[in-house]
């Protein structure tokens, strides 16, 4: 091909594209046209329904209606029916134990190993003379590698006879 038959199909090209962007252009302006005819008439309907709506107004309310009046003898016969039969007592249930709460007590099969604390003296003044005021006892779990012993641990509080102070074998 030559430049003067590239140059033809350019110029066709060119045309038909003209022709394509004004056909775009018209369909455009239709689109745009509807959309504006739906918007006005989606309006229109909403105020149709809007006074369809007040139009209906609420429903009446009903005006309550007066007892009927009883005769004599319908009124006694009301008064004098038989009564329902006593509701009977419901049975108690017994009570459910509580669960307990805490740990688990250590198994007593296991070794133990029994310490004794007590303060030989006053950390405070130094004084020997100790009343006993608490005792206070733990159980541990005491495992090594090679076994699992129960360490009961007994740790006595005093009170100094001299300064009054407290004192427990930590």
């Amino acid at each position: 091909m030559t430049t003067a038959d590239y140059l033809a199909e350019l110029a066709r090209r060119d045309a038909e594209l003209s022709v394509i962007r004004a056909e775009n252009a018209r369909l455009r302006k239709l689109v745009e046209s509807q959309t504006e005819q739906l918007v006005a008439l989606t309006e229109r309907i909403a105020e149709l329904i809007a006074a369809v709506e007040r139009k209906k107004g609420k429903p009446p309310i009903p005006k309550p209606v007066a007892p009927a009046t009883l005769t004599e003898a319908e009124r006694k016969a009301f008064e004098n029916r038989p009564r329902p039969p006593e509701k009977p007592l419901e049975p108690k249930k017994p009570k459910q134990r509580a669960k307990p709460t805490g740990r688990k007590p250590l198994p007593k099969h296991l070794p133990e190993e029994v310490h004794h604390l007590r303060p030989t003296a006053c950390d405070h003044c130094g004084e020997a003379a100790l009343d006993q005021v608490d005792e206070v006892t733990e159980e541990k779990l005491h495992v090594v590698k090679e076994h699992q012993r129960r360490r009961v641990v007994t740790r006595v509080t005093c009170r100094c006879r001299k300064c009054g102070e407290r004192d427990d074998s930590r």
